[in-house]
């Protein structure tokens, strides 16, 4: 639990949530020599590594004040919404509705989306990006691409008011400057380089992390370079801004 307080997170999602699976870590994680978690910075203590807890709800009988859609854990908390078997069409609006609607926060969504479904119905993956009303939506990709990617913004979707905010007013980034934007879109392919790399062990192991850690602890210029072109390479990601009006 790296970030403060998610220990606390975790045990109130645990309460709320008496029948909640979980599910063990894998073996790679090993305590430390001294038996104390810490973490950066200056080796705060920070606690033992929880396990995964997996939540399933019903969408159709979701209350407005459910307590897993109006909280972030930050932690290793997920949350399972089942929705009515529909077509294709007709879940994706009903999954955009859902969480403009009962789901907490503006600033990102992600949509996964299988070839075989873009291909028959090509208008689907740009219907489903206009519908949700988040400041970024990710299309096979997790939202961080956009924050790391610098053309495109990073903030909540316009039109939160001050007296409710959840995700905020504005936007960072924006490097080429568009005026009244309302999202950022990022779309990669369903199984990009990056799938392909995690086949490789030696790329993803300890002693490469650990090789790795000074660096990004420390970054310079030509690091932060480095790391965007990686990020983009391995993602294949397509970036782009939406304005309004």
């Amino acid at each position: 639990p790296y970030y403060p307080g998610t220990q606390d997170r975790y045990r109130r999602f645990a309460e709320a949530y008496p029948h909640a699976e979980y599910f063990s870590a894998g073996p790679g994680v090993r305590p430390p020599a001294s038996g104390v978690w810490t973490a950066a910075p200056n080796n705060r203590e920070i606690g033992a590594p929880t396990k995964y807890m997996l939540l399933s709800i019903d969408g159709a009988s979701a209350e407005p004040d459910e307590y897993c859609l109006r909280n972030e854990a930050f932690a290793n908390v997920l949350t399972l919404v089942t929705l009515p078997d529909a077509s294709p069409k007709a879940f994706l609006d009903a999954a955009a509705d859902f969480c403009n609607t009962k789901v907490w926060g503006t600033l990102k969504a992600t949509v996964i989306m299988h070839p075989s479904l873009t291909s028959a119905q090509p208008e689907l993956e740009d219907r489903v990006c206009a519908n949700l009303k988040y400041g970024m939506v990710g299309i096979n990709c997790t939202g961080y691409i956009s924050y790391a990617g610098f053309t495109t913004v990073w903030g909540g979707y316009p039109g939160e008011a001050l007296d409710t905010l959840q995700s905020g007013q504005g936007f960072i980034k924006n490097t080429l400057m568009v005026d009244n934007i309302q999202k950022a879109v990022v779309k990669a392919p369903f199984r990009c380089t990056m799938h392909t790399l995690r086949e490789k062990e030696f790329l993803f192991s300890p002693e490469l992390s650990a090789a790795l850690a000074p660096v990004m602890a420390k970054p310079t210029s030509i690091t932060r370079v480095g790391k965007l072109l990686f990020t983009l390479f391995t993602t294949g990601v397509g970036l782009s801004s939406k304005a309004e009006g």
